[in-house]
């Protein structure tokens, strides 16, 4: 799930957890690019389209941090609302069209003599059903790795990884296929930069992440591009 949603990282996050003020919104600005083909017996379906516009927002209403010295823990709670365009009869959106509840225990090492900055993130995620499809996403584990390094004050490096399964299948009337369950991993470098502009903090965060497994579910790569500032 955190692949999905711009997570502030190193510096920035051990700031936050100092100040005791982890209470954020995430208003994503999504692109999808889709390119699609299922083969069968008798015939082949494909799919082509491209969408652009604002993402479901997140937010954390519930943020519980404790640091020793370079070590930082964090229970968060995300909830995703369904504030994107969705259309039922599109094959891609930039909203999922419901609800989603994700609960995570965060773990980072962050040692600024050596610029080490390396986190260790377990979620579960509840989602709730598409009221447009009559279709409810199982429930959902996902784990979440970033391997960075501090090049200067401002600017880090890495290599960030996730896996997501979920725990229960499908369901609803709008499940024609059944109850399967989704699976997915990827892995890919990503860059951090932040400075100060008129006295506000704002970090840039970009990240490719290639998908190396899916299993019920699309494979293919995600790019992502975030700009945060705190106010």
């Amino acid at each position: 799930m955190l692949d999905e949603y711009p997570v502030i990282s190193g510096k920035v996050k051990a700031r936050l957890m100092y100040k005791n003020d982890l209470y954020c919104v995430f208003f994503p600005i999504v692109h999808i690019d889709l390119e699609s083909e299922i083969s069968g017996e008798n015939r082949t379906l494909s799919a082509d389209d491209d969408v652009t516009g604002v993402g479901d927002i997140a937010w954390i209403p519930l943020a519980l941090c404790w640091s020793w010295d370079k070590l930082h823990v964090c229970f968060l709670h995300f909830i995703v609302s369904p504030t994107g365009e969705y259309d039922k009869n599109d094959p891609v959106n930039t909203s999922l069209n419901y609800w989603s509840f994700d609960t995570n225990v965060a773990l980072t090492y962050l040692n600024p003599d050596s610029g080490q900055d390396y986190s260790l993130n377990v979620g579960y995620i509840y989602n709730t059903e598409n009221d447009d499809t009559d279709y409810q996403t199982g429930q959902e584990i996902h784990l979440d790795v970033a391997l960075n390094q501090f090049l200067s004050e401002t600017f880090e490096v890495g290599v960030h990884g996730f896996y997501s399964k979920q725990i229960t299948g499908d369901s609803g009337s709008g499940a024609l296929l059944g109850d399967f369950q989704a699976e997915a991993l990827g892995v890919g470098p990503a860059l951090f930069w932040g400075t100060k502009i008129g006295g506000q903090e704002v970090s840039f965060i970009a990240k490719w992440l290639h998908g190396v497994h899916a299993e019920n579910r699309m494979e293919g790569d995600h790019v992502m591009a975030s700009f945060a500032m705190d106010w």
